[in-house]
């Protein structure tokens, strides 16, 4: 967890200027106060960086480094927390196996609220299990649980599926559960009364909503269809040659259930990573390339969860602490030398922004529209939505005076999505006039947009 600290700092642009990390950044630098999307409370946590930032008065580039640095920084704290004041040693390596088994290019992609909510999760199971444990007083026990099981579950939907899956798993596990069995079922039930009114807020939500109707009608055909969906076949190819080393940990810790005959457990982790895999095929049809790898291991992560479980909790013990430190020390650099060699995709792209910041200053412009005539652009930005923020904030580092913004549009949008007025700019999603905040985005307010093709802005 240090290593990726570490590299949070590093590659601080890599993943400040990568499409939500740049939109949600320059919206609270905009509105002055957070940006919670999806009724997604946990991710308070890392934008209260960019607000704090905000006002003490903080450079851009502080602003930016400290922000990659707070997602990487509350796991850190977060693992501090399981290690040193709960003896959570368990679940400080899980967790550590999440942020990297199924992670190259989702270590750039900082700002899915996913990674925060399984931070909330490890503290929930941590906090309630030790008050549990000690006999604290029983109305602190409810009120830690109830806020620490919302707070995780609320950040993003698929949290509900990594705490429910662990939560049976410990139960039948018996090793270190704390509660006994009216608690069990008091806490159980609070469990999902939690999930029902995460799921019931989500399907009121534009973008949770979506993703949830398309996991509401299963059948043995819908089942059918699932399996042979080809992002599915993607996953699997992957598994081959990126994430191969998390199909050897599941081989191990379901091998040891098998062999200690933990029959029940077994069961409980194959069909939890069953029931995964089919939702997440029956959520998102058709194979899927470099430009969405990020998002779709961000979404493959929780598999991570269920897989690793009986080798961390199971296999592990068996071995002796020098041979388990060593085998965990190279399951980290194996994940390590991939997120590395994920990285140059969006150093590259960084580059590109950077030249197009270029051309503009050879040419005079300040506000740039290119007109969308193929998918070149996007090929080389992955996603190209971010583009307006990523450029106006890069060229804010580099200390143009008025920054610098260019986007591209098709052709048929050009005359409702290209502002006539001199004050107002094309951000995300957005136009922004009086609002812009022009201490931290300077753009220049005497020009108009010029439009151009993408051959006469690289002439």
């Amino acid at each position: 967890m240090a290593v990726l600290l570490i590299g949070a700092f590093y590659f601080y642009k890599e993943r400040m200027l990568f499409i939500d990390a740049a939109h949600i950044c320059f919206r609270i630098l905009n509105n002055k106060t957070f940006n919670i999307e999806e009724h997604r409370y946990g991710s308070f946590i890392t934008q209260m960086v960019p607000l704090i930032g905000l006002k003490l008065h903080l450079s851009l580039r502080a602003i930016l480094l400290a922000y990659s640095v707070s997602f990487n920084l509350f796991y850190f704290i977060i693992i501090l927390f399981l290690v040193y004041r709960y003896r959570q040693y368990g679940m400080a390596i899980l967790m550590a196996l999440y942020y990297t088994l199924f992670v190259s290019d989702a270590y750039f992609w900082t700002n899915n609220e996913v990674h925060q909510g399984i931070a909330w999760m490890f503290l929930f199971f941590a906090v309630s299990f030790h008050k549990a444990a000690n006999h604290q007083g029983k109305v602190s026990q409810f009120f830690i649980f109830l806020v620490l099981a919302a707070l995780a579950i609320f950040t993003h939907p698929l949290i509900m599926i990594s705490t429910l899956f662990l939560w049976g798993y410990l139960y039948i596990n018996k090793d270190q559960w704390p509660y006994n069995n009216g608690q069990t079922i008091l806490y159980s039930l609070l469990l999902i009364i939690i999930v029902i009114v995460k799921l019931r807020t989500s399907n009121g939500a534009s973008y949770d909503g979506d993703k949830l109707k398309q996991t509401m009608h299963i059948d043995l055909d819908s089942i059918k269809n699932a399996l042979q969906n080809p992002m599915l076949h993607t996953f699997l190819h992957h598994c081959l040659y990126n994430y191969w080393i998390a199909v050897l940990v599941a081989i191990a810790g379901l091998a040891t259930l098998a062999k200690q005959g933990k029959w029940l457990l077994l069961i409980w982790t194959i069909v939890a990573a069953g029931g995964f895999v089919i939702l997440m095929s029956l959520t998102y049809i058709g194979a899927y390339d470099r430009h969405v790898q990020f998002y779709m291991e961000s979404e493959w992560m929780t598999l991570s969860i269920i897989m690793a479980t009986p080798f961390v909790l199971n296999f592990l013990p068996l071995l002796r602490p020098n041979i388990a430190v060593w085998l965990l020390f190279s399951i980290f650099i194996v994940r390590f030398i991939y997120i590395g060699m994920a990285a140059p995709a969006f150093t590259e792209r960084i580059s590109f922004v950077e030249q197009g910041l270029q051309q503009m200053r050879k040419k005079g412009l300040t506000k740039v529209v290119l007109i969308k005539e193929n998918s070149e652009i996007e090929d080389k930005l992955l996603m190209d939505w971010g583009l307006p923020d990523e450029s106006l904030m890069a060229s804010v580092l580099d200390g143009d005076r008025p920054a610098l913004t260019y986007t591209q549009m098709p052709a048929d949008q050009l005359t409702k999505g290209v502002p006539k007025d001199k004050k107002t700019m094309i951000a995300c999603f957005q136009l922004v006039g009086d609002k812009l905040n022009t201490a931290y985005f300077p753009i220049d307010t005497l020009k108009p947009y010029t439009i151009m093709s993408y051959q006469a802005f690289y002439k």
